[in-house]
């Protein structure tokens, strides 16, 4: 059973109401393929006025739903009312489809006289919600049973943030039959941004172990889905490969930071140094001899047997040296924000 919030308005205030805290912007979207408006717009016995009563309900219907999500949403963060409400409408197309789709957003808050409503299933759904219901699981159906590929629909799953294929999604660029595009790896890049931030990260982070990490490593950084936490274990593994992913994931940002990160920031330096020690031996001032046996001069950062330098990276690799110093960066800033103080 979903909670929702007591009240959501388009005003920034609300009298008689002291906000007590702000959880942030929130948005909800629906989207409906545009056939389900072109019966309607095409019957003009239905139009009084120049407008089509049917279509200003199956309009209402979809703004409606987007607004329940939107306060669903803002539930989740304890939230109890929604503040600044806005709802745009809007078309996108790709591979010959088109979809409509509604976005509503606003601000969930706290008030300590308003209450979080807890909602039972409804007891009945108008048409239009059946029908909206019906192309979700229909497009879900589909994909897993093979009979339209989920290339033709990430539209529809990116702004339905649907979950249910996201393992399809992920594996859209190894089908044999795919010509794999900059469109449609642009579009699985939104796709993972645009689900369920926890749902996606749990799904990322377990393909780092996987042959296609690189790829699972990738969305992570561009969804802002880094979790210290889950890195933290992942440093202590003796797979270099694994160690090394790390690092490019250090190398992406998180959504939000909390006072804690301080800690885990200073502990996730221990580790990369500890990690990725100095593997070289310095014969004297003028050579050194690498890990693999090679001696090399010192005016020779990479070695010219296996190309590593003397922590074991190759030119095109991300380093532990800048990744260390990028992260007490972010322990300055921090200390900033949440002491007052840059120590």
């Amino acid at each position: 059973m979903q909670s929702r919030v007591k009240l959501i308005t388009t005003t920034s205030i609300v009298d008689g109401i002291d906000i007590e805290r702000y959880h942030g912007v929130v948005s909800a979207r629906v989207v409906a393929a545009t056939n389900i408006f072109s019966d309607i717009m095409a019957d003009f016995s239905d139009v009084f006025g120049g407008k089509s009563v049917t279509y200003q309900k199956q309009l209402k219907s979809i703004y409606d739903e987007a607004i329940v999500l939107l306060s669903e949403e803002a539930a989740k963060l304890g939230a109890n009312l929604v503040l600044g409400l806005k709802v745009d409408h809007n078309e996108i197309s790709g591979r010959n489809k088109q979809m409509f789709f509604v976005t509503a957003t606003g601000t969930a808050a706290s008030a300590s006289s308003l209450s979080v409503e807890p909602t039972a299933p409804p007891d009945d759904v108008s048409l239009e919600q059946y029908k909206l219901a019906y192309t979700r699981l229909k497009v879900i159906f589909n994909i897993k049973n093979r009979i339209n590929g989920v290339e033709d629909h990430l539209p529809y799953l990116i702004h339905h943030q649907i979950t249910d294929v996201i393992d399809y999604v992920f594996q859209l660029k190894y089908y044999d039959h795919i010509y794999f595009s900059d469109e449609m790896r642009k579009q699985v890049m939104q796709y993972f941004q645009a689900i369920e931030p926890a749902v996606a990260a749990s799904f990322l982070y377990e393909k780092l172990l996987s042959p296609r990490a690189a790829d699972a490593a990738e969305y992570i950084v561009n969804a802002n889905l880094v979790d210290y936490d889950r890195i933290s274990l992942l440093l202590n593994d003796e797979r270099p490969p694994i160690r090394k992913r790390c690092l490019v994931l250090l190398k992406g940002e998180k959504s939000s930071f909390h006072r804690d990160d301080i800690g885990k920031l200073e502990t996730l330096i221990g580790q990369i140094e500890a990690a990725f020690p100095d593997k070289s031996q310095a014969n004297d001032g003028e050579k050194w001899t690498c890990a693999c046996g090679k001696t090399n001069k010192s005016s020779q950062r990479y070695c010219k047997s296996c190309d590593n330098d003397a922590f074991g990276f190759t030119e095109n690799e991300v380093k532990s040296g800048e990744v260390a110093a990028e992260l007490k960066e972010k322990i300055f800033v921090l200390h900033h924000i949440f002491q007052g103080d840059s120590h």
